[in-house]
């Protein structure tokens, strides 16, 4: 009984599974940790006072606390979940195709047989087409939302700056550059509670 070559598509199949799979994942989004470090600087240098002016934010619970970014980590997670499956779904579909054309293989002509082979070589590009489109657009929707938890926290400090008058705000977390903040330095609470109060109230605006 001839039977079509199933060693490129089987290949295939379990290396886009392996792919997808292992993609590198980030900390849904990045987090803010990942970002450049949060420098504030007043807006006339003749005005700084040369001992600086320093507070910092502890990143790591920042992370953990700001309801924007837990919100945006389980969104991340659920569209991760949705590609997952869609890519699922079009690998069921091509090894149920596989199998159509195996079992008919022993009554095709050597033409049927060039072009069954050849629909498996198609079904295996398109898969492979179809799982780096999902790849890149899970890619641009973190970037997307690394972008805009950015530039969330940066509006917010440079507000919060206004009266403060730090010429440096910092962002500090364990094994990271700055090893050691005084505690009366440390401006965290006050930033993830403005961070979230925002946050809350873009929510609670009618029509969202």
């Amino acid at each position: 009984m001839q039977k079509l070559n199933s060693a490129l598509l089987i290949l295939l199949l379990m290396a886009v599974a392996y792919l997808f799979a292992t993609r590198p994942k980030a900390e849904t989004p990045h987090s803010f940790q990942d970002a450049e470090p949060m420098l504030v600087q007043p807006k006339d240098s003749s005005d700084v006072d040369h001992d600086g002016q320093i507070a910092y934010i502890n990143v790591d619970s920042l992370n953990q606390n700001y309801k924007f970014l837990q919100d945006k980590k389980e969104q991340l997670k659920q569209e991760e979940a949705n590609l997952e499956r869609k890519l699922r779904n079009k690998m069921s579909t091509a090894q149920k195709r596989y199998e159509e054309l195996n079992q008919a293989a022993y009554k095709m002509t050597e033409s049927q047989m060039v072009a069954a082979q050849e629909e498996l070589e198609r079904l295996q590009e398109d898969i492979q087409r179809y799982q780096e489109q999902l790849t890149s657009d899970l890619y641009s929707l973190e970037s997307s939302l690394q972008n805009e938890l950015n530039t969330r926290i940066s509006t917010f400090l440079e507000a919060y700056n206004e009266n403060k008058g730090y010429d440096y705000i910092l962002g500090y977390q364990m094994g990271g550059q700055v090893l050691l903040g005084k505690e009366a330095l440390n401006i965290t609470n006050v930033v993830v509670d403005g961070l979230n109060a925002e946050y809350a109230k873009e929510n609670s605006t009618p029509g969202k």
